[in-house]
């Protein structure tokens, strides 16, 4: 069976923000969010990455365009709760930043 990247359809973009995402790790084992995919005997995993901006919900259509037969749909609800705002502690590490402490600790200032 050979099908297309998947199509993924949001009815409220306020709410969520959903993408095909492939691990950088076995990803024999994905279908490929950018690629046509191949399927023999093995099984394929469909990861999305979903994000919610607000409270709501939203329907989510999964459409795989297969060559040769009807495509294969499938939709679900995303139910979001408010998002919470996270932030990181500890130093920035920029590649300006790492020179900066690299050229300060050869001068020993």
């Amino acid at each position: 069976i050979v099908f297309d990247p998947p199509v993924v359809s949001v009815a409220d973009h306020h709410v969520v923000d959903v993408r095909v995402v492939r691990p950088s790790a076995l990803t024999q084992y994905f279908i490929s969010p950018d690629t046509p995919t191949t399927i023999l005997t093995e099984l394929k995993e469909l990861k999305l990455r979903m994000i919610c901006k607000r409270k709501g919900e939203s329907v989510i259509l999964v459409t795989l365009p297969l060559h040769e037969i009807p495509a294969v749909e499938f939709g679900f609800v995303k139910m979001c709760t408010t998002p919470r705002i996270r932030r990181r502690r500890g130093f920035l590490r920029t590649a300006e930043s790492m020179l900066n402490f690299i050229f300060v600790a050869v001068l020993g200032v």
